[in-house]
């Protein structure tokens, strides 16, 4: 699929005022056997990245974000302390080809330590402001699936298959931590990203700018502390304390949602990783499956 196909090519000049493709300059940023592949395509009239997805869910998903919930937030701009709070804007889409068209956003991903280490925590401050601004965008939990049940199916399935993963005793610590999936119950449903990581984050010197909304749904909302608590904080409590600044503080509720959230998705990562013999997503799962149970 990192093929620049004549449909892409016809997308990139109509977006770019119908320039003639044979000035259009294209670089590959991503592209992931099993993900979305990722260009960068320049003229001379600017720049824009074009994202194709394999899949018709990720596609479906970061196309109802950025038409539905994104421009809400671009209408009320963000700022935490010096920076600027920004996503990418939809320029156009192709469903035949699962492709749409963005803004092409500046800086680098935090995540590859390229940045001044006292920018940091700033960074993190004004991601968690975000965050709170994503997740509190009037959008209708429509499921009819109450998200205490949803969460106890999810529950059964990934603790079935990851169980001969388990010693015993990380088994009942997880039990413990399973029965405080209560805190659920009444909860509801809002805007996810659920790919919320300094991965994710381009800074830049005007500001903070967020990406990649493939696996953006309807979720509970401490979804998107999960990763950060497992791969990100344990060795950096400071930023965590920063991000909270920007998000607020979790009520107990939502501590114990969280908790119940972090041995999921430890348990589902490691019967992925089990599944498909990957020993770098085995070490993320042990990793999380730590910071799991030290909760318990």
């Amino acid at each position: 699929m990192t093929r620049v196909t004549p449909e892409l090519r016809a997308l990139a000049s109509r977006v770019l005022e119908d320039v003639p493709e044979s000035m259009l300059f294209w670089t590959c940023l991503q592209s992931h056997p099993q993900g979305a592949a990722i260009w960068r395509v320049t003229a001379p009239a600017g720049a824009l990245v074009l994202k194709q997805h394999r899949h018709p869910r990720p596609f479906s998903q970061e196309l109802r974000a950025y038409r539905e919930w994104l421009p809400a937030l671009a209408r009320a701009p963000l700022e935490v302390g010096p920076l600027r709070l920004d996503v990418p804007a939809l320029l156009a889409c192709d469903p035949p080809t699962r492709t749409l068209a963005l803004t092409a956003a500046p800086g680098e991903r935090l995540s590859l330590g390229t940045h001044d280490p006292a920018l940091v925590p700033a960074a993190h401050a004004a991601a968690g402001r975000f965050l709170r601004a994503l997740h509190e965008l009037p959008v209708a939990d429509d499921d009819p699936l109450p998200l205490v049940d949803a969460v106890a199916a999810r529950q059964d399935e990934w603790h079935a298959r990851a169980r001969d993963l388990l010693t015993p005793a990380e088994r009942d610590a997880l039990q413990r931590l399973a029965a405080r999936r209560d805190a659920f119950a009444g909860a509801r449903r809002v805007p996810c990203h659920r790919d919320f990581t300094p991965d994710n984050w381009l800074l830049a010197a005007d500001g903070l700018h967020v990406l990649d909304f493939e696996h953006a749904r309807l979720d509970a909302p401490e979804a998107d502390l999960v990763k950060l608590h497992a791969d990100v904080w344990p060795d950096r409590p400071d930023l965590a304390e920063a991000f909270l600044a920007g998000y607020g503080p979790l009520t107990p509720d939502a501590t114990a949602r969280l908790d119940v959230l972090l041995a999921l998705h430890a348990v589902a990562t490691l019967a992925w990783a089990e599944r498909h013999a990957d020993p770098a997503f085995e070490a993320l799962g042990r990793r999380a499956l730590a910071v799991a149970l030290a909760r318990s």
